[in-house]
This record gives structure tokens, sequence and C-alpha cells, in this order.
């Protein structure tokens, strides 16, 4: 617990009602941060000091947003970009395809960090990506998809060079295969036990899937002050997957 380095600062974790996002905003405040969550619907019961709602793939909300959290914060201290899905969509056509999964993974994150800076409330911030192997590593997982990840693993490089001085840092968890309740693999597991099972054993080294815990445990790292020369950087939570 990290309670007296973090008094007073704020982080905002995005897409955090539920699975990886709520995990990481429940662990950051534990380790002291005030945290500001969010999603397209309001949770019954809210984790941490404030919840705002906005649907972060639709550029006004994201105005919206931004503006609340400047009159009511004034900085973001710490920023995890968690929007994000590479679950299977109906639409057929490139276009819908294309524009569904750069919507939701790549122009979310991108167009929130540039609003925040506009407004100057990210200063000597860490700002924190979560990406996936599927960005550098052959899968299953939609072309589309991984194509946005691998392009928000260069736009956080980017930045992280670009704003390095200005004291911000820029780092990203690349994820390889997380269980939780509502996540594709649950329903994978509920349909096809036996193909998962051999997944996970001919292709993941460590056999098993990612737990919330693990995922959140590299997130308050990666938030907290010793990882204040750190920045341009990717952990790689997936097992062994991609080795």
């Amino acid at each position: 617990m990290q309670a007296n380095s973090n008094e007073g600062k704020v982080a905002l974790v995005t897409g955090s009602t539920y699975g990886i996002g709520l995990a990481i905003a429940k662990r950051l405040v534990s380790d002291g941060f005030q945290v500001v969550t969010n999603g397209r619907t309001i949770p019954k019961q809210i984790v941490g000091s404030h919840h705002i709602r906005a649907d972060l793939t639709i550029l006004e909300e994201i105005k919206e947003l931004v503006s609340e959290l400047r009159d009511k914060f004034g900085k973001i201290d710490v920023l995890v970009c968690n929007v994000g899905s590479g679950r299977q969509i109906d639409q057929t056509s490139p276009e819908a395809r294309w524009q569904h999964y750069l919507c939701i993974n790549l122009f979310s994150p991108v167009l929130l960090i540039e609003a925040l800076m506009t407004d100057a409330l990210l200063k000597k911030s860490k700002i924190i990506g979560i990406s996936s192997i599927a960005s550098s590593t052959i899968t299953s997982a939609p072309i589309e998809y991984s194509s946005a990840k691998a392009a928000l693993n260069s736009y956080f490089k980017n930045m992280a060079f670009q704003y390095a001085s200005a004291g911000n840092n820029f780092n990203l968890i690349a994820l390889g295969n997380v269980l939780f309740p509502g996540s594709t693999w649950e329903e994978k597991l509920k349909s096809d036990k036996n193909t998962v099972n051999a997944f996970l054993e001919t292709k993941v080294p460590a056999k098993r899937f990612a737990t919330l815990d693990e995922i959140a445990d590299v997130a308050s790292f990666m938030a907290s002050t010793k990882c204040d020369f750190m920045t341009g950087s990717t952990i790689t939570v997936d097992g062994g997957q991609s080795l």
C-alpha cells in the first residue's frame, strides 16, 4: 500500500465498471489514489471517489468528461486507458469492421489523451495503456483489432519520447489471455471447455489464464513512484505465450 506517497493524487481509469478496469481501479484505491472511474453506464456501486459516465468512442462525450475532470480535480496524475475490445462482431463490411476496432482501441485512448493534454490536465503524469500481445504476435484475434493495438503501441512510444522532458511517462501493458466474469474466455469455457484447455496446454507455457489481480499488480507498479524513470516501455503479461 502506498497511501502516503499517493495522497492527493488523482487517477482516472477508463472502462472501469467491470473486469480489468475495475480491478485496476480497486487496486489504485487501495494504493491511496483518489480514483475516478468511467464507463458507458453508471454502476450500482461506485469504486473510488467519483464516476463519470461517458462513451469514449464519442468525441463530444470525451470533451464533456475532460471538462468535468478539469472542474472537479484540475489534474490527472495517473491515467489508465483501459477502454478496448477484441470481441468478434457481426459486421461483415471491411469499413464497418475497421471503424469499430479502430474507434474503440485506438481513437478512444488517443483522443482522450490529446484532450487532457490540451487542457493541461496531464503534468508529470503517468499514462498507462492497456495493449495486447496481438499487436506484435500472430493470434486468433481479429486483424483489425491487432492492427489498432499495434498503432496504439506506436503512439505511446512516440508520446514517451516527445514528453519525457516534461515528466510525463507513457507505458503499456501487453496482455495475453485474462479470465474474469463476463470475458470472452468465460464464454468460450462454457461453450467448449476442451478446446480452451487444449489451447492453454499447447500455446501458453504457463498453461493458464492471467488473473485480474496479476494485471492490477502491474498497473499499480506503473502508477507508482518506482516507475518515475520508466517511459516508452511495455510490460508483457501473457504466461510466455508470445515468447
